[in-house]
């Protein structure tokens, strides 16, 4: 009976941390509240990651000893306190249910509603506490939207920090809703105030994402019932979209800096990503030097103040190449063992090319990968996530 309370109660402790309400940090209270009142237990089939925490633990204890100081960020998810996240982000990770997700997908959904609103009004906020002050730039992330155009520029944040963290939650969202086994007139509805929220929020590399997952979707729906009138449809659609306003497309993507494919330069990608090139370079730089022990299990910091964005880059920056590929193969085996959870997981790993939105020892990010790779059993309605909804679930616990 009292099931669905303390799920519910789960998922809002799981949520609130991905708002600007409170910071992560606060994803203790979730980790700790999952553990004492479900009481999950280590797997031995998952040492391969207690043998990535330990190695986490003792990296950050070589660090304090070399440096003969604790890091600075030591009490900042990571060092020494890192390796106790990470046990604490699987155990919670294992107590986790579909039950859990459907009412975080409802927190998503909310917050998605709030996007429409904000970009109706003219604004990217509703509350003076999400308020960004950007260093890098010029362009600073007011309240206001005034008169520009740009969808780039106008990115409305929901009930999030920032505009990024909100599109990594409209994509997360989107995956929720093929994952879960929602009635086909919910998901349709649900999948349509998705793909708005996400081209309002325009965060360019999580409309990437998007298109990696439908293209997934579509190729394991031509795979399972052939070419059938709707994928016509859909062909016809898109060509008529992409012929009559290619140009209006590019020019948002590029920032107003092209307006056809044939302006599109190498030079120009690389200015499109927001200063990540140079960031890369130098993180880059910091691993070649630092590549067996990484910055010792402390998150790198630049000398300008800035992180990698990438979260591939800066797990290798702050652990080294051992705990990165001991990482790497522990979700290797996973997902070998289930390969079709890799329709959920593969938008998520191309966005984290161009964010660190993984790998941050505990984060809702993480615990939705941790879930599918070593908590939830894969559904046979995931074979075919376009055209069945209504098959039985196999059970997780």
């Amino acid at each position: 009976m009292l099931s669905s309370p303390l799920r519910l109660f789960q998922a809002v402790l799981l949520y609130i941390p991905t708002t600007f309400v409170i910071p992560n940090s606060a994803l203790i209270f979730y980790a700790l509240f999952s553990i004492i009142i479900f009481q999950p237990s280590f797997r031995n089939t998952d040492r391969l990651y207690f043998v990535f925490l330990v190695g986490v633990a003792v990296n950050s204890i070589i660090g304090i000893l070399l440096k003969n100081q604790f890091p600075e960020s030591l009490f900042v998810n990571n060092g020494v306190l890192g390796a106790v996240l990470l046990l604490l982000g699987y155990l919670s990770a294992r107590t986790l249910n579909d039950k859990v997700w459907n009412f975080f997908l409802g927190f998503l959904i909310i917050e998605i509603f709030c996007i429409y609103i904000q970009f109706g009004l003219g604004i990217r906020f509703f509350f003076p506490g999400q308020e960004v002050v950007n260093m890098t730039t010029e362009f600073q992330f007011t309240q206001t939207v005034d008169d520009i155009d740009l969808l780039y520029f106008i990115r409305p944040m929901g009930l999030s920090d920032t505009s990024t963290i909100a599109g990594a939650k409209i994509l997360l969202a989107l995956i929720l809703i093929f994952m879960l086994p929602l009635k086909s007139n919910y998901r349709i509805l649900l999948t349509i105030l998705c793909i708005g929220a996400a081209i309002l929020n325009f965060k360019r590399s999580g409309l990437i994402a998007f298109g990696l997952l439908f293209l997934i979707l579509l190729i394991l729906d031509i795979k399972r019932h052939g070419w059938k009138p709707r994928h016509n449809f859909l062909g016809l659609s898109l060509t008529i979209i992409i012929a009559g306003y290619s140009p209006q497309i590019i020019s948002q993507f590029t920032r107003e800096t092209a307006i056809s494919l044939e302006q599109v330069s190498a030079s120009m990608i690389i200015e499109q990503l927001s200063g990540r090139a140079e960031l890369w370079s130098q993180v880059a730089s910091f691993i070649t030097n630092n590549l067996f022990f990484g910055n010792y299990s402390e998150r790198l910091q630049l000398v300008t103040g800035q992180y990698a964005h990438n979260s591939y880059l800066s797990v290798l920056a702050t652990h080294g190449i051992f705990l990165t590929v001991i990482l790497i193969v522990f979700i290797i085996r996973k997902a070998y063992q289930k390969p079709i959870i890799l329709i959920f997981l593969l938008p998520l790993f191309a966005d984290a090319i161009f964010q660190e939105s993984l790998f941050w020892y505990i984060s809702a990010f993480d615990q939705f990968v941790l879930y599918l790779l070593i908590n939830r059993a894969p559904s046979v309605y995931w074979r075919d996530p376009i055209g069945s909804v209504s098959t039985k679930l196999v059970s997780t616990n």
